[in-house]
């Protein structure tokens, strides 16, 4: 660790900018600035299964509604888990969309935080899609002409489950 705190402390010119901070509280009464070095350690530690993802694919037109238990607050879980779904069944990003979150439809999360949300919601998501894509194969093989919409389509007459919670 201390080897570290000199690289940083060299790197982001400590010394050289708090000498800057105490000229300039030197020549000014009413207005300071400040500047630390503070070493901090976030603890983290598992807390359950991650985020409960359900996917659904409505017969009708194509489109993909998600829902999940992470909560977005800033961090861009809900851009990632969207763009997860699009790529991973390989749709247009406009043609999924995000349900609210609800416990009752995504029940036993664990909680957001610590950086692995995000993560958590989109592993859950692939592994939804890759469930839908093995159902879908078929489809795909059989009629390889075959739009999105129109793969869905005789997919939902053949009974396959649009749906995949992980």
């Amino acid at each position: 660790m201390g080897k570290l705190w000199q690289q940083l402390r060299q790197a982001s010119e400590f010394d050289k900018r708090r000498g800057e901070v105490d000229t300039f509280n030197k020549g000014n009464l009413w207005k300071k600035r400040g500047i630390t070095m503070t070493p901090a350690k976030y603890g983290f530690f598992y807390m359950g299964a991650g985020v409960s993802v359900d996917v659904a694919i409505y017969s009708r037109d194509g489109t993909v509604t998600v829902s999940q238990g992470g909560v977005e607050m800033g961090q861009g879980l809900y851009t990632k888990v969207l763009q997860a779904v699009a790529s991973t069944l390989g749709i247009p990003l406009n043609m999924v969309r995000m349900r609210h979150v609800n416990s009752h439809l995504a029940a036993n999360n664990t909680v957001t935080g610590g950086s692995v949300s995000s993560e958590h919601a989109v592993q859950s998501a692939i592994t939804c899609c890759e469930t839908l894509n093995e159902r879908l194969q078929p489809f795909r093989t059989k009629h390889p002409d075959y739009d999105w919409k129109n793969i869905i389509g005789v997919a939902s007459l053949a009974n396959v489950d649009l749906t995949a919670k992980h």
